[in-house]
């Protein structure tokens, strides 16, 4: 999860019109590990606007590949909800 971290900390680029218009808060993205670890299917559960949505969406689509999961000792492909956090004061 660090990597998680250090990877949208160093990735996100904030739309500069959402800037200007002050809008803060979180999308929320689900998306598939496949098996093979790429991630694939990425969509929007809870959105901000077309500007944010989008941008959460190209970072998620952007992420080097995963280890992918594992259930009783097979490879699996699983499906992972993720808050990116917009904020203009720099802190998530």
């Amino acid at each position: 999860m660090n990597k998680l971290g250090e990877y949208i900390g160093k990735n996100l680029r904030y739309p500069e019109t959402a800037r200007k218009a002050g809008q803060e808060g979180k999308v929320f993205v689900t998306f598939i590990v496949s098996e093979q670890g790429r991630i694939e299917k990425a969509e929007i559960l809870k959105g901000l606007g077309s500007e944010l949505d989008a941008e959460a969406i190209r970072l998620i689509e952007t992420m080097p590949a995963w280890t992918p999961a594992k259930h009783r000792g097979q490879v699996v492909a699983c499906r992972y909800n993720l808050p990116i956090h917009f904020s203009l004061n720099g802190s998530r």
